[in-house]
């Protein structure tokens, strides 16, 4: 859960993201520019809501839906992988000769 305010995070988030999605913990955050990209990139790997009361509603959303869940976290824990990410560095302008 990353309730901070959309500024507060940034690329300090980044850890703690990362061991979510090893452990294969979806996340829940309030929207910012950090996890929109990254759910862009990568594939959605939980919720993100516009503000509190979003939040608030998720949270008793997800009591009642546990099971629903609209992503495929392994495919995005193979996308974010050092292997993976690898393969696109190698792929990309910045690894030209």
């Amino acid at each position: 859960l990353f309730c901070f305010p959309p500024d507060g995070y940034k690329f300090t988030a980044s850890g703690s993201l990362f061991d979510a999605i090893d452990n294969e913990i979806p996340i829940l955050s309030l929207k910012n520019d950090y996890f929109e990209g990254m759910f862009h990139d990568f594939g959605d790997f939980g919720y993100l809501e516009d503000d509190v009361d979003g939040l608030k509603r998720r949270i008793l959303w997800l009591k009642e839906h546990k099971n629903d869940s609209k992503w495929n976290i392994r495919s995005v824990k193979q996308k974010v992988s050092p292997a993976s990410a690898a393969q696109r560095f190698s792929k990309s302008k910045w690894f030209e000769s």
